[in-house]
């Protein structure tokens, strides 16, 4: 029995390796034995990635996340220019580039004090807001003190015009 249950694994792992697979990535955390059959075979493999981060990834790169294995074929990997695994402070980041299907980006915000990365994410969010509302739509609203700067500049043109001392009330 043992026996065969090692077969069914190790057909499961080879399965994947025969799909073409450079990267897997699963919800579910991988054991050392996967972990290191993929090494051997020059295959990245992260477990424990959390759902919402598996659909961003198979969205931008064309991928189908599959529950199981019965029908791993070309039409449901996805594709990358590069993929890299960087570092960045305590952190480690899988970073896919040269997706072809990808419309987003991920900024990463390191900072001391939660306060102050709590601050600059609603500055970001705000200025990505506008950026936004710029592109979607032509027409500005002016703001930030932008009337009472075109009235005094009136204002300024329109006392020059006045030769008395009226011009100072």
């Amino acid at each position: 029995i043992v026996d065969a249950e090692w077969k069914i694994i190790y057909d499961k792992l080879r399965s994947i390796v025969d799909s073409g697979a450079k990267i897997v990535l699963s919800k579910l955390p991988i054991g050392d034995l996967a972990t290191q059959f993929f090494a051997d075979r020059e295959i990245f493999c992260a477990g424990r990635v959390e759902e919402s981060d598996l659909d961003r990834v198979a969205k931008a790169t064309g991928g189908v996340v599959q529950t199981s294995l019965n029908d791993l074929n070309d039409k449901v990997l996805g594709v990358c220019g590069s993929f890299e695994e960087r570092q960045v402070g305590s952190e480690r980041f899988n970073v896919f580039t040269g997706c072809p299907q990808t419309k987003t980006t991920t900024i990463v915000l390191r900072g001391g004090a939660e306060q102050f990365i709590a601050e600059t994410e609603r500055s970001l969010h705000d200025a990505l807001m506008i950026v936004k509302r710029t592109v979607e739509h032509s027409s500005v609203v002016g703001g930030g003190g932008a009337i009472e700067m075109e009235l005094s500049k009136y204002l300024r043109e329109f006392s020059e015009t006045v030769d008395t001392k009226q011009q100072l009330i």
